[in-house]
């Protein structure tokens, strides 16, 4: 019997916030709910992400 995985969508964020701990543990938390974590200190920056 063969078996398919089927690929499931990545879930991805992008995460902006200028205070350098917030921005860790929301990533840490983020990343533990299985998203993957583009982030940004300020607004500035997250446009160009």
């Amino acid at each position: 019997m063969v078996k398919t995985l089927l690929a499931l969508p990545e879930k991805s964020v992008l995460l902006v916030e200028d205070s350098t701990l917030t921005r860790f543990s929301s990533r840490r938390t983020l990343e533990e709910k299985g998203y993957l974590v583009d982030e940004a200190a300020s607004g500035q920056e997250a446009l160009s992400a």
